[in-house]
């Protein structure tokens, strides 16, 4: 078991509650149910945050499964701060003899920032860079009430580079052949009927044809060319890809 995972599960399985972390976009795809089904053999209590969920931007929030399931679950932003109270008093309310709070979820979830969010304070280390969380730390949330944030945990059979980028768990930096997936980004937004207009929306255009020439077009837009004139296509789909994890403010409709 990688050392990264070992320090996540060490965690879950010493904590009185666990606080899943996941993006709001794809609360489906990314909960980790290998994780959830080790929580539940264990009897370790555990609430999945839905967090970024500034970053849909009106659409609807996908929690079918969750209620189904009988999960509680609190959709958050950490920036601007908003139901920030309503997980603590969730948190608060599973812990009333006090414990420990494991923190876990995809690499660039937003793990740290909801610790942040929770403790009043910059108490764990943030950044845009996926993995930037190497080991354990522990973060006190209030007397006898201790928060400790973890690696993010990729599920072992989930190691393809276009679902790592979709959901931020690699940067633009950490990935191979940013172009492809830029172009399978492309091709992948109009089939999703939430993010079916978010090219228009967020750059104003509506760029046809297959990937590569709606990447091209992109590029020729953000005025990113080699000499010649010639598209670049390497530069546009780093853009796009981190404009896309980042969740860029969306043009007025």
């Amino acid at each position: 078991m990688p050392s990264f995972t070992r320090h996540a599960f060490d965690a879950m399985d010493n904590a009185n509650l666990v606080l899943e972390v996941v993006d709001a976009r794809f609360v489906k795809e990314m909960r980790n149910f290998t994780l959830e089904n080790h929580l539940m053999g264990r009897r370790i209590p555990f609430i999945v945050v839905l967090n970024k969920m500034d970053l849909l931007h009106g659409r609807p929030l996908d929690v079918d499964g969750l209620k189904e399931e009988n999960i509680p679950y609190v959709p958050i932003c950490c920036t601007p701060k908003k139901n920030i109270n309503r997980l603590r008093t969730l948190v608060f309310s599973k812990l009333d003899k006090g414990g420990s709070i494991a923190v876990v979820g995809y690499p660039n979830t937003g793990k740290s920032s909801v610790i942040n969010a929770l403790s009043g304070r910059h108490a764990a280390p943030t950044s845009s860079q996926a993995g930037f969380t190497k080991g354990k730390s522990s973060i006190r949330l209030k007397e006898d009430v201790y928060l400790m944030d973890t690696p993010g945990v990729i599920p072992l059979d989930e190691y393809d580079q276009f679902t790592l980028m979709l959901f931020s768990a690699k940067s633009p930096n950490q990935l191979k052949d940013t172009e492809v997936l830029a172009m399978r980004l492309l091709e992948w937004l109009p089939t999703q009927k939430v993010w079916s207009d978010w090219i228009f929306r967020t750059y104003g255009i509506n760029p046809q044809g297959d990937g590569e020439e709606q990447l091209a077009e992109l590029a020729l837009h953000w005025k990113k060319v080699r000499k010649g004139g010639v598209p670049d296509l390497h530069s546009a789909g780093i853009k796009l890809i981190q404009d896309w994890q980042s969740g860029v403010s969306l043009r007025k409709a």
